[in-house]
C-alpha cells in the first residue's frame, strides 16, 4: 500500500507528501492490526502473544505476568472485564487516530477507515462494560438466565 502511494505522489509530482502518505497508512494499518489481534485473541491464544499485540498488552500491562507464566483465557477475561484490557487497545487505537488526523493531507478514505475501526471497538468496550454492569447489580446467575431467553 504504502508502495502505490508513492508512486501515485511521485506521479503527481509530489515527492515532499511520501513521507506524511506512508505515515498515514502504517497508523491505519496498525490499527486494523490491533482490530483483528483483538477479534481472533482465542484463536491466537495456543501461540499466545508471539503473533498477536492484544494478548502482548493483555500479558504485560493489563496482568503483568512474568513471561514464563502461560496464558489463559479466563485469565484474558479477566483482563478484559476487570482490567481494562479492551480501553487500553482502544486507547491506542484512538491515538493513532489523533496522529492520523494531525498528518498533512491524508485521504479522507483512510481517515474514515480508520475511524470505522475505532468504532467498532469503542462499541466492544461498551458491550463488556455492559455485561460487566449487568453480572455487578443483577448477579451472575440473573444474568445467565436472561442470556438463555435470548437463545
Amino acid at each position: 500500500m504504502k508502495l502505490g502511494a508513492a508512486a501515485v505522489l511521485l506521479a503527481a509530482g509530489l515527492p515532499e507528501q511520501i513521507a506524511p502518505a506512508e505515515a498515514a497508512v502504517e497508523l491505519a494499518l496498525a490499527s486494523l492490526q490491533l482490530s483483528d489481534d483483538w477479534a481472533d485473541w482465542r484463536d491466537d491464544l495456543p501461540e499466545e502473544e508471539r503473533s498477536n499485540a492484544f494478548l502482548t498488552l493483555v500479558r504485560r500491562e493489563s496482568l503483568a505476568m512474568p513471561d514464563d507464566q502461560p496464558l489463559q483465557e479466563r485469565l484474558v477475561l479477566q483482563a478484559i472485564y476487570r482490567k481494562g484490557a479492551l480501553e487500553q487497545l482502544a486507547s491506542i487505537v484512538l491515538g493513532y487516530g489523533e496522529r492520523l488526523s494531525a498528518l498533512p493531507n491524508v485521504a479522507p478514505g483512510l481517515t474514515r477507515f480508520q475511524q470505522d475501526i475505532v468504532a467498532g471497538i469503542l462499541s466492544d468496550v461498551q458491550s463488556a462494560r455492559d455485561t460487566t454492569e449487568k453480572l455487578a447489580s443483577g448477579g451472575g446467575f440473573s444474568y445467565f438466565l436472561s442470556k438463555m431467553k435470548e437463545l
